[in-house]
C-alpha cells in the first residue's frame, strides 16, 4: 500500500465535470484526467454523461465506460494505492511549462507482472484518457498485467505536428525511464513491457521505438511489443528483424487515417524482417477505443496474445 485507506465517494453520470476535476480523491491531478488543458472548455454545467463529446476525433463513445474508469481509480485510492506519478521533477517542469501537464496513471495488475503503457490519441491537441486510456488499461488488467496511461504534452508550441510529436515521444521515453528506475516500488517486471497507442498516441509510440520525428536511434526505447491502433506515420525508417514486433489495427471506414497508408507501413516493416500482425477491418471508424459493439470487438484480446507470444522467456 502507498498510503492509508480512504472512503472517497464514487461518481455518477450526473456528476459535473468540474466537480470531478476537483474531487478530493484526485487532488493534484484531477485536471489531467480530462482531454483538454484549457479549463475554459469545461462549462460549469457539463456532466459526465455528456463528457465524451469533448473527444473531437474519437468514436464509439461510452460515458458509462468513462465513469467506470474513474471509479476504478477511486477504488484503488480508497485501498491506499497511489494512482498518479509525475515523471518530471519540479525543476524540469519549471524549465518547460508544458511538462506540468504530464504524468502516469497506474492501474495495478498482479504483483511483479509485466507492464504496458497506453498513449491515448487526440491529434496532439488533447489526450483521450477517459475514452482510450483507462478503459484499455482495465482490459489489460484482466490478464493480470500492470497498466499505465501516459498523459503526454500536447499543444506544446513549435511546428505542428512534427515538434509536438517529438516532445510527446520524449515524454514517453522519460516515462519508460521512470518506470525502469522505480520498478521495485511500482512492483512491475520491466523485462517484457509493451507500448500501446491510439492515433496520435500510436504515432508517438512509433517515434520513440523506431527513431522517427527527430528521435535519435540511441534514444529509442526497446519494448518487446508495440500495439499500433488507427494511425499513419510521417517518416519511413529502415526496418530490420531486430526491431520490436508490431500489432496493427485500422478500419477501412476511417475518415482520418487512410488504411492504405497503414498497410504500406505494415508491408515495409515485413520487408525489413519485422514480426507484424495486421488487422484491417471493414466498416470500422477511427478512434473506437476498446471497440465494444464494433467490428473491432476483441482486438485487445488479440493484441495481448501477440504481446505474450513475443515475450522473452
Amino acid at each position: 500500500m502507498d498510503s492509508k485507506t480512504q472512503n472517497y465517494k464514487q461518481i455518477t453520470l450526473e456528476d459535473k465535470v468540474l466537480d470531478i476535476i476537483n474531487h478530493p480523491a484526485f487532488k493534484g491531478f484531477g485536471f489531467y484526467l480530462f482531454p483538454w488543458n484549457d479549463k475554459k472548455r469545461y462549462s460549469k454545467n457539463l456532466k459526465m454523461k455528456d463528457a465524451p463529446s469533448l473527444n473531437l476525433w474519437h468514436t464509439n463513445y461510452n460515458a458509462e465506460e468513462e465513469v467506470n474508469g474513474l471509479n476504478r481509480l477511486i477504488d484503488d485510492i480508497n485501498k491506499g494505492y497511489k494512482v498518479f506519478y509525475n515523471i518530471y521533477s519540479e525543476e524540469e517542469k519549471n524549465s518547460d511549462p508544458y511538462k506540468k501537464y504530464t504524468g502516469l496513471f497506474y492501474l495495478r495488475g498482479k504483483k511483479n507482472a509485466p507492464y504496458m503503457i497506453m498513449l491515448p490519441g487526440g491529434g496532439y491537441y488533447y489526450v483521450g484518457t477517459l475514452h482510450e486510456g483507462l478503459p484499455v488499461a482495465q482490459e489489460i488488467n484482466k490478464y493480470g498485467y500492470n497498466a499505465f496511461i501516459l498523459k503526454y504534452r500536447v499543444d506544446g508550441g513549435g511546428n505542428y505536428p512534427y515538434d509536438y510529436e517529438y516532445k510527446a515521444a520524449k515524454d514517453l521515453i522519460k516515462a519508460v525511464q521512470f518506470i525502469e528506475s522505480n520498478y521495485k516500488e511500482l512492483e512491475v517486471d520491466k523485462s517484457n513491457y509493451s507500448l500501446w497507442g491510439g492515433s496520435a498516441g500510436a504515432r508517438t509510440v512509433s517515434d520513440a521505438v523506431y527513431a522517427e520525428a527527430g528521435i535519435k536511434k540511441e534514444e529509442c526505447v526497446k519494448p518487446c511489443t508495440v500495439v499500433i491502433a488507427y494511425t499513419y506515420f510521417c517518416d519511413n525508417p529502415v526496418f530490420c528483424k531486430d526491431d520490436a514486433p508490431a500489432y496493427f489495427i485500422v478500419g477501412k471506414n476511417d475518415k482520418i487515417v487512410d488504411w492504405r497508408d497503414v498497410k504500406e507501413r505494415i508491408d515495409n516493416m515485413k520487408k525489413g524482417g519485422c514480426i507484424v500482425e495486421e488487422h484491417i477491418i471493414n466498416n470500422l471508424k477511427h478512434g473506437f477505443g476498446v471497440g465494444k459493439g464494433t467490428k473491432a470487438e476483441g482486438w485487445i484480446d488479440q493484441a495481448v496474445k501477440f504481446w505474450e507470444k513475443n515475450m522473452k522467456k
